[in-house]
């Protein structure tokens, strides 16, 4: 469904991202966004067919199981090394993440789907959108 849109236009007024690399492991990384502007349009030159958007979807479902299968005879076969410091701290930071989003505006232009009628528009606007990962079973809050 994603690739039926496409972005027209977009900016960032500014993207800030700070790594507290004196705490890694107590404080958070945090990612700020601030005046996020997108235009979306739809994708006109992709004709939608079910049979072949449901093959393509199959495909992928199964080079995914071989890649799971692959992965899982590897991991069989070598024994488990123990992680690089590079590893523990991308975890780390993946771990103790926050992102923050603020004034955001995501516009949807149609001038296509009737094309001898007025186009259509809609928008939306957000003042502030944060997502949080805290924990060690990762858990996702986003607050709007």
């Amino acid at each position: 469904m994603i690739n039926n849109f496409q972005l027209k236009y977009g900016t960032l007024d500014t993207l800030v991202i700070k790594i507290p690399w004196d705490n890694l492991y107590t404080k958070p990384t945090t990612a700020t966004i601030e005046g996020l502007q997108a235009i979306i349009v739809p994708s006109r030159g992709v004709p939608y067919d079910a049979e072949s958007e449901e093959n393509r979807v199959n495909e992928k479902k199964q080079r995914d199981l071989n890649c799971m299968e692959n992965n899982r005879r590897k991991q069989r076969e070598k024994p488990v090394a123990p992680s690089s410091l590079v590893e523990r701290l991308a975890t780390q930071v993946v771990k103790n993440l926050q992102v923050t989003i603020k004034k955001i505006h995501i516009r949807y232009e149609d001038k296509y789907t009737q094309p001898y009628k007025p186009s259509f528009a809609a928008g939306v606007t957000l003042e502030s959108l944060q997502f949080v990962v805290c924990g060690l079973r990762s858990m996702i809050f986003v607050k709007v």
